[in-house]
Formats: C-alpha cells, structure tokens, sequence
C-alpha cells in the first residue's frame, strides 16, 4: 500500500499514554457501470460503442474523543474514484525478481494518489455554542447549493477551510461562519472570502432554516449574496421537503472577465408517501438558464454535482465521442460536443418514482425523469427538450451493513442533442442510450 499510507495508519490506530477514544465511520464501495453508447447513437464517425469501468473509494471518517467536549474529526478518501488497475500495488516477476508496479493513471506507482486527506477539524462544545473550525464538509438543506456528498454513490463532497459557531436563541439556532475559499499572494488582498449566517428551527418532524452566503474578493471588487431557504417535514406517511436558492451580485473575476453581473437562481421540491411496503413520490426542480451566454450578465443556475435526480441525465456528460489521439490525457474521448454534464443546470425537470419492499431485505424501484432546457440561447437552433429517463434499480441488503444496489436506466434524447450539429464533429445525436451500474457498499 506505501509507506506513507501505512505510516498515518498506523499513527491513527496505536495507543498513547492518554489516547483518545476512537471511533470509525464511513463506507467503502466498489462501482461497475456500462453504457451503450453515451455517444447518443453509433452513426457519428466518432461514436463509441460500449464502455465499461470499474472503481472503487474507501471513505474513512474518524473521530478522536479527546474529553466530553473536545473532539477531532477527519475524513480520508482511499482509492479515490480510482479504475481497478490503477493502483500502487506491485507484484515480483517471476523471472527477473523485480517488484513491477500494476498500471497506474499517470504510469508510476504511487502511495499518495491512493489517499486524500480530504478534511480535518477540530470540535468544542463551549458554555456558550458550539465551535469548529478546521477544513470540513458543508452541507445545507436538501443538498442543491451545498452537498457533503457522503452518500455511497456521490463522488465529490464540498469542504471548506471555516471557523464555525452555532448557538441556540430561544428555539433558535443561529450559526455563523467565515470560510476562506482561496489564499492569494501572501501580504496581498486578493484572497477569496465567504461569509455565512443560517437561522434554522427544528423539532423532531418539522425544520426550516435560511442560509445566508455572502463571497467577497476585495482585489477584483467581487462581490454576491446567496441566499437559500429550506424546508422539510416528515410524519411517516407523508414528508415533504423544498430549498430554493437565489444569487446576486458581480464584479470581476480572477479568470479574466470584467464588469460580471450575476442574477440566477433554482429551486427543488420533494413529496412523498409510503403505505405498508409501497412508497411513492415525486421531485420536481428548476435551474435558471441565460437566453445570451455571450454577454456578461451571468443567469444560469447550477445544482451541486452530488444532487444526483437520474442514473443517466445529468449525471453522465452527454453526448462524448471518441478522441482523435487515444492516450492518458484524454482517456479516449472528447466532450467537445457535450451538451449536459454531471449536473442539473439550465434545467427543469420532473422525476416521479415508486419503490416497494418486496422483502425486508430488498427494496425495489422505478423512476421516470423528463427533462427540458429552462432558456435556450439565442444563438441556438435546437429545441428545448433533453428527453426522458427510465430507470430501474433496487437495494439489496443480504448482510447488516452490506448493500447491493444495482440499477438500469433507458434515456431517450430529446431535441436538444438530436437536433444540435457540431462545426467540428457533426451531429447524430439521436440515438437511445443503454446504462447501467452496481455498486457494493460496506458501511461502518
């Protein structure tokens, strides 16, 4: 595995004279998928065929308790998203004796590709409220603006390096909150700052908070407000939950584009219900788009990468081709004709679904999700519609703390892709879409 893996192991586990306890939680899951084709159709010269891959991440999440009211947190990626194959471990050569390293992504062996200190911070709980401060995973409401993206199937989790103080006024709870996004030139005032203030009241069925989220850099007189409202209640048979988020502001960014203007928004609904072994629901959303993507006036909205709505849309780049030089940097494709990523955004879309526990153990169910554009650019020809998403999966429970979670999904494109042409690569994009994933999950 590498020394220095095995060395911060081992600093994690061996006892002090005054050890703290230690507790462990997190999950590792390995992930096959296969698609057919995201290339929207095989009549394009440069569509692909079937594609397949298998990764696998440990996500380690410990926590020292050092005194009642003392903690330290941390959370480790291991094999983060990496391909199998794609490892540091090495094998001996049976006629040479050499140790051969296994193909790695960049061609060398490495311990620290395979481990990312993804956050650490420190936890009190003070007379007065409670404080952290370190870098740590954000999260808010149902996840739309800001995702922790601890879910078995996300792939990225947001953290920022914050001070954090949460306290409680009346039935209350206010929290306060200063992250520092990017450090710049020492001694320079061109870091990027984030101010936050929630207001949120819970009881054991019902919450509502107000997140307020101010970022600033003083260098490029860069300056927007984020505000975000999120409701949720839950009495068994019946739960709702709603956030929408809005944003204002402007300035220059450090990418080089002046006199930006920002004004876009989005929102999400979630209704549910469960009778006996039946549960059904649905969700609805919207993503603000921009009629001019060519002027400064930035309107579209984007929901977090791990708010993931369908197994397919939104969730895979669509449409990809083949690259013209196959090699590690490209990983064999291109996007230069992508029209969606792996996020909601310029969208509106509606995702009914039904799930029924066919035994305690397994849990099976269906979705549809229709998707359109929320604007269409002028410059566009296309329709607005992305098409339409059914999918399948279930979640397959055969031991405590062990899941199966398989899932297919058929996507129909709509106007959007089968109608766009590429000046370089042409259109085709027509064609229907086969995927489909398994993931096994050990939770702890």
């Amino acid at each position: 595995m590498g020394r220095p893996l095995l060395t911060l192991l081992a600093l994690l586990t061996t006892p002090s004279a005054e050890a703290a306890d230690l507790y462990w939680g997190g999950h590792y899951t390995s992930r096959f998928t296969a698609y057919d084709s995201l290339s929207l159709g095989s009549e394009n010269d440069r569509a692909e065929g079937l594609s397949t891959a298998l990764d696998h991440r440990a996500q380690l999440r410990p926590t020292w308790a050092i005194s009642p009211n003392i903690g330290l947190h941390a959370q480790l990626d291991v094999f983060y998203l990496q391909n199998w194959g794609h490892s540091p471990a090495t094998y001996v050569d049976p006629v040479s004796g050499e140790s051969i390293p296994v193909a790695s992504a960049d061609g060398i062996a490495s311990a620290e590709s395979s481990l990312v200190a993804r956050a650490l911070w420190a936890d009190i709980y003070a007379p007065l409220g409670r404080i952290r401060f370190g870098r740590m995973p954000v999260d808010w409401g149902a996840g739309i603006v800001l995702n922790a993206g601890q879910d078995p199937n996300s792939k990225y989790g947001d953290t920022s390096d914050r001070i954090e103080f949460t306290t409680k006024v009346g039935p209350m709870y206010v929290e306060g909150a200063y992250d520092l996004i990017s450090e710049g030139l020492l001694g320079e005032n061109d870091d990027f700052h984030v101010a936050n203030v929630a207001l949120a009241w819970r009881t054991e069925n019902v919450g509502i908070g107000y997140l307020n989220r101010y970022r600033m850099q003083p260098s490029n007189d860069f300056g927007s407000y984020l505000g975000d409202i999120w409701a949720k209640a839950d009495f068994g048979t019946l739960s709702a939950e709603i956030e929408f988020a809005f944003e204002l502001g402007g300035g220059d960014l450090s990418t080089g584009a002046n006199d930006i203007d920002i004004a876009r928004w989005g929102g999400n609904l979630q209704l549910g219900a469960q009778l006996g072994a039946i549960q059904a629901g649905v969700e609805m959303g919207v993503a603000s788009g921009d009629e001019d993507t060519s002027d400064a006036k930035l309107k579209t909205f984007t929901f977090d990468r791990d708010h993931d709505v369908g197994i397919l849309m939104f969730e895979e780049t669509l449409p990809v081709l083949e690259a013209t030089v196959m090699n590690e940097s490209t990983g064999g494709r291109t996007l230069d004709a992508a029209r969606t990523g792996n996020a909601v955004s310029n969208a509106q879309y509606l995702r009914p679904w039904v799930s029924y526990a066919l035994r305690k153990d397994l849990v099976l169910t269906g979705q549809l999700l229709a998707a359109r554009a929320d604007k269409l650019d002028e410059s566009e020809s296309t329709g607005r519609g992305y098409g339409t998403e059914i999918g399948l999966s279930a979640a397959y429970t055969p031991y405590e703390k062990v899941t199966i979670t398989p899932a297919a999904a058929l996507f129909l494109p709509g106007a959007y892709y089968s109608e766009y042409v590429d000046d370089d690569l042409g259109g085709a994009f027509n064609g229907p879409v086969y995927g489909g994933r398994i993931l096994a999950t050990v939770s702890f």
